[in-house]
Formats: C-alpha cells, sequence, structure tokens
C-alpha cells in the first residue's frame, strides 16, 4: 500500500511515520512538492491537509487532481483534515466529481482506527 501524506506539521508527521511505519508512507509540507509527487507517483491513499506550509493549501492539490482527471491518483483514497471549514468544503467540491473516494475524517484518533490502528503513546 502506498500513502502519501501532505501536511506541514512535524509532530503530526512523526506520529504517522511512526503508526504507519510498515507501509513507509511519502510526505511532503507543501502544495508544489505534493503536486511534483502526485505527477511523478502513484498513491493507494492520499492524507491531505487543508493548510500547508507555503502558503498554498490542501485546496491547490485538489485544483490540480480536479484538472487532471487522468492522473491515476484521483483513484486513490483521499482523507482530508482541516480546521478552516470553508477550505476542507472548496476540497470536497473540487475532488467529489473526479475523485470516487474522497471523506473528511480527520486526522486525530478516527484516523488511527482507519488503519485498523491503536492510538499509542509511544508515537509521540
Amino acid at each position: 500500500m502506498r500513502i502519501l501524506i501532505i501536511d506541514d506539521n512535524l509532530e503530526r508527521i512523526k506520529i504517522f511515520i511512526n503508526a504507519l511505519g510498515k507501509f513507509s508512507p511519502d510526505f511532503v509540507d507543501n502544495s508544489i512538492e505534493a503536486v511534483e509527487r502526485l505527477e511523478k507517483e502513484v498513491y493507494d491513499i492520499i492524507l491531505l491537509d487543508d493548510d500547508l506550509e507555503d502558503g498554498g493549501s490542501g485546496a491547490d492539490v485538489a485544483v490540480y487532481l480536479s484538472e487532471n482527471d487522468d492522473n491515476p491518483n484521483v483513484e486513490a483514497e483521499i482523507i482530508l483534515d482541516g480546521t478552516d471549514k470553508k477550505t476542507v468544503e472548496a476540497m470536497l467540491y473540487k475532488l467529489a466529481p473526479v475523485c470516487s473516494n474522497v471523506n473528511y475524517i480527520g486526522f486525530g484518533k478516527k484516523i488511527f482506527e482507519y488503519f485498523g490502528l491503536t492510538f499509542k503513546k509511544e508515537w509521540l
């Protein structure tokens, strides 16, 4: 299973890498690198945050995928996180027509349940 984590929260990325290490996830912290990675690699699951390092957002990545519906990553399961309701809604609006499996789960403990994992304090 190939996983791409698009998030600029270094503490959360560390937790994801510890929790999902057996999948060897890739991660990027900005929308430019995210698009570059999506152009070169194919993923089964994409974890997409709304606010990214470069001043860009998950919405920028969503726009890229919506405008490039021939990219095989539109078939990935895309899991959204975000604190800005408008940005998350914009991501859903852009992705829903081209991505068959996009969900807002958030990156709290529910995300670990999604992977069949129980959160462990040693991941911190």
